[in-house]
């Protein structure tokens, strides 16, 4: 059975298309229109030039390849929802030169437009059969987007994935991650790659973290090749001799030992001349024949400013040497047993955040002192940011500046009997009564004479028990009320106002706290300081220039040399201790201070701060606790836990459970 609708070429079409394919130069499909058939059905014919009766006409869409078929051609056009109000029986093909290629029918449908109130995009497809898809050129209008359902269905996209889609569906190409944008990256689970663009594994942050942590246990046992140092003349306080140092060191130690043993001749020593000298342990000796040993200059710095003495330092500084900040605060008595014992035996600081902001005083002068301001100016003058201090507190008690009264033309009172701050008061008299009798008619009658009397307000007058007399009420005006002298007559008395005797005088506000530059410190402990590191070569040459070269004698001869030599070699380590706290620092920076704790409560949580004597340069530092079990008060056998880790650079808290004492210990930098 023969189709109902079909395309077919027309002799014209059929003509350029083998003109095409003999002369090598592709034919221009470029216009597809529709038609009604003036409203009849259409068939066909090869010999037609154009539509019967066209409706519409438009660049076509597209120009593909059949996939199915490469000897096919599919011609579409797309008809947007704005056009439309026709019926669309015919449709044709037609070539750059407006002839007609092809001639198809189709089945009736009707193309409405949105005015209509139903609008659709409708997409007309034409296949053609031709000898070879070279004949005709293919195009696509990108102002119109087609798309099949086939080609909506997405592809599997992976990491190679391109742009692109076909009759089976569509793909996306998927960004590379790098260290600027983001997207899709390879996993790599190991730890030696410098790549950018690969992302670590839990695995290979795993073998790092291991790395991480066996560098952190062997941290302290860990010095770099830059931080040693052979020499032996350095001053430098960051490096870390090395055991050529050490040998030449000794070296030379040993090379003054023989010319001492050897050479030297050994002489008292005066202010012009070098030679030695006897040790003196004295603090308030006279001599100037004897050296002060170090007991005799740690007791005379000890007569300096006495422990427990408090004095201010500018607010600037924040960390005095041997001192703690008088805030109120508790302290370890293990840690300073001294200051203890000083302020009473009793471990907390005087509180001195003092702070004078809100009181007030009167000023004889009109020129107020710097921090002070006007009483009656404080709604002008405080503010939030300008007086922070006095702003809370006046807010606090009134609400808003606003409302703090003005005083101004007001005495003040103190606050109690039923009064309270802030409350204000208008000015009053006692209650009060002044008794004017009227004894004669004369003074005030109904005759014109009474009502002219000059002295009494005649208005005023009115009848009163408290006046009658005592033969009672005889309603006769004159013993039987009273009235007010008018304060215009000779009568009244007084000035303006009723006050006592006064003196004026400026009620001034302090708005700015007198102690606001300084911050109040109480002296808790001394400071040691290392002289430095040891220089051999310089100690040799000194000693060589104390006594007469001249002169032999042994090192048994010279006191105590042996242990003046060891004591100078091993000044490179600094040892001191205060209160119970014993502390050591390296020449490399590193600090260890121990000490005991004791636990004064138990069956709980316990937290104990522990105070530093000597500041660590940061709260990184390393903190170590072992109980002293031989101590515990009871629970013997059962399971502790004690905790320590730093607060801050000056503190670190100890969490603790039962009664006991624990040995204590940090490690960190003291510079």
């Amino acid at each position: 059975m023969a189709s109902q609708y079909f395309a077919i070429l027309t002799d014209y079409g059929t003509h350029a298309i083998a003109h095409a394919l003999s002369q090598g130069q592709p034919l221009q499909l470029a216009k597809f229109a529709v038609g009604d058939g003036n409203g009849q059905a259409v068939t066909p014919t090869a010999s037609a030039t154009a539509l019967v009766h066209q409706t519409h006409i438009a660049p076509v869409s597209a120009v593909s390849l059949d996939p199915r078929n490469n000897k096919q051609v599919i011609v579409e056009l797309t008809i947007p929802e704005n056009v439309g109000g026709f019926y669309i029986r015919e449709m044709g093909v037609f070539d750059s030169q407006n002839k007609l290629i092809a001639y198809a029918n189709c089945p009736e449908s009707f193309k409405p437009t949105e005015s209509s109130g139903s609008g659709k995009v409708q997409v007309l497809r034409m296949i053609l059969k031709v000898e070879s898809s070279s004949a005709v050129t293919l195009s696509i209008d990108n102002s119109v987007i087609f798309v099949t359902r086939q080609q909506m269905a997405p592809k599997t996209i992976t990491a190679t994935t391109q742009n692109g889609f076909d009759e089976s569906g569509h793909t996306h190409e998927i960004a590379k991650a790098n260290t600027t944008q983001q997207g899709i990256t390879q996993l790599y689970s190991g730890y030696e790659s410098e790549s950018e663009d690969m992302a670590a594994t839990p695995k290979s942050i795993k073998l790092l973290k291991a790395f991480i942590d066996a560098l952190t246990r062997n941290l302290s046992n860990y010095i770099p090749n830059s931080k040693k140092s052979s020499a032996v003349n350095s001053n430098s306080a960051d490096t870390v001799a090395t055991s050529a140092a050490v040998k030449a060191t000794y070296d030379k130690a040993v090379e003054a030992e023989d010319l001492a043993n050897t050479k030297w001749t050994a002489k008292s020593a005066t202010e012009t001349e070098p030679g030695i000298l006897p040790i003196s342990h004295k603090t308030d000796g006279t001599d100037k024949n004897k050296f002060a040993s170090e007991y005799a200059v740690g007791e005379a710095a000890k007569k300096g400013l006495p422990l427990g003495a408090v004095v201010s330092f500018p607010r600037a500084v924040t960390n005095p040497v041997g001192f703690l900040r008088a805030d109120g605060s508790t302290f370890n008595q293990q840690t300073f047993p001294d200051l203890y014992q000083v302020l009473g035996n009793s471990n907390k600081l005087p509180d001195l955040p003092r702070s004078d902001v809100g009181m007030t005083a009167y000023f004889a002068v009109d020129n107020i002192p710097t921090g002070w301001i006007a009483f009656d100016e404080i709604a002008t003058q405080v503010t939030e940011q300008r007086y922070p201090e006095l702003y809370r507190h006046l807010v606090g008690k009134y609400g808003s500046i606003a409302s703090v009264p003005k005083v101004a033309d007001r005495f003040l009172r103190n606050a109690g009997n039923g009064l309270f701050v802030g409350q204000t008061q208008e000015d009053e008299l006692k209650r009060h009564v002044h008794r004017v009798p009227i004894d004669y008619d004369s003074w005030f009658n109904h005759s014109s004479q009474g009502r002219n009397n000059s002295y009494f307000d005649y208005t005023t007058f009115a009848q009163s028990s408290d006046l009658w007399s005592t033969l009672g009420y005889d309603n006769a005006d004159g013993d039987n009320g009273f009235v007010f002298p008018k304060d215009t007559s000779q009568m009244a008395t007084g000035g303006d106002e009723t006050r006592p005797k006064s003196l004026i005088l400026k009620l001034c506000i302090k708005a700015l706290n007198s102690f606001d530059d300084v911050v109040f410190w109480i002296k808790s402990h001394g400071e040691v300081t290392n002289a430095g590191a040891l220089d051999a070569g310089r100690l040799a040459q000194e000693l060589q220039g104390k006594a007469d070269r001249n002169h032999t004698h042994t090192a048994s001869q010279i006191t105590d040399f042996n242990q003046a030599t060891s004591q100078i070699i091993n000044a490179v380590i600094t040892y001191q201790k205060i209160g119970n706290v014993e502390i050591r620092k390296y020449p490399d920076g590193t600090m260890i201070q121990t000490g005991l704790i004791v636990f004064t409560r138990g069956g709980t949580t316990v937290h104990t701060d522990i105070v530093l004597p000597i500041a660590y340069v940061d709260k990184e530092y390393r903190c170590f606790i072992t109980e002293r079990y031989e101590s515990r008060a009871s629970s013997k056998g059962e399971y502790n836990w004690v905790f320590m880790q730093s607060k801050t650079n000056t503190t670190a808290t100890v969490t603790s459970w039962y009664l006991g004492a624990a040995d204590w210990m940090t490690i960190g930098r003291w510079k």
